[in-house]
């Protein structure tokens, strides 16, 4: 595999007790209706880590969204706890800099992370839940066939057709034209077009590079790795 892969799971599909105006991912529930009371199963959520604990493991990512997936319970959450304890997370920004990767997408060179739906449909990204881009079912297809897949291919093919302002930007290799979903906001597409919050980042990584800098060597001395090289954006040295 290229790069890490992280993993986003939605236990409860877009299953939700709120009503949050701004959630985008409410709309899916007419792929996976409510009214058959979507619920990832012990059985689906254990097949899918065996196979993600293998092909990326020590690199492990596990984020959990919905709807809202606390709806599945205490006493379930306490069971797939156990199963992932021994993965570790990252602030992704420290880790670009320090490791010169970032195990979640938003921040690495191509994007494309795994999207676990409730019934084991996967995703490359839950921006792009639509069956276009479902990747396969992890009862009938392998994880690793899935990301050695041409639809995972061509998805994270997106990211890197970046505006040619990116090319030249100080802060390129801090966010490499940020995620594509956010290209498409105000452009209607995703290659070669500016992030809707590229303004943004150009105001937040000259304010907080130097101490993201200091907090990035003390992790690596803490790791052991002091000395090592860090990832320094071209802004860095003005």
């Amino acid at each position: 595999m290229p790069r890490p892969v992280s993993c986003l799971i939605k236990p409860a599909s877009s299953r939700c007790n709120l009503n949050c105006t701004y959630c985008f991912y409410l709309e899916k529930q007419a792929i996976y209706p409510w009214s058959t009371n979507p619920t990832m199963s012990l059985d689906t959520f254990r097949l899918f880590l065996d196979q993600y604990a293998r092909l990326c493991a020590p690199h492990l990512t596990f984020a959990w969204q919905g709807g809202e997936p606390t709806m599945m319970g205490l006493d379930w959450f306490q069971q797939v706890v156990e199963a992932q304890i021994r993965a570790g997370q990252h602030d992704n920004l420290l880790e670009q800099m320090v490791l010169g990767r970032a195990s979640v997408c938003m921040l690495a060179p191509s994007c494309g992370y795994v999207v676990l739906e409730h019934n084991g449909d996967c995703y490359p990204c839950d921006f792009f839940v639509e069956r276009e881009w479902k990747l396969g079912n992890i009862h009938e297809t392998p994880l690793e066939t899935m990301l050695e897949g041409e639809r995972f291919r061509a998805f994270a093919r997106m990211k890197p057709a970046h505006h040619p302002q990116c090319q030249s930007c100080e802060w390129f290799s801090l966010c490499y034209g940020e995620c594509p979903r956010y290209r498409f906001i105000g452009n209607g597409a995703a290659e070669h077009q500016l992030s809707y919050f590229c303004p943004s980042y150009k105001r937040f990584f000259p304010h907080a590079h130097k101490r993201l800098r200091r907090t990035a060597e003390t992790v690596a001395r803490d790791a052991g790795l002091a000395g090592a090289p860090l990832q320094v954006p071209v802004g860095a040295l003005h």
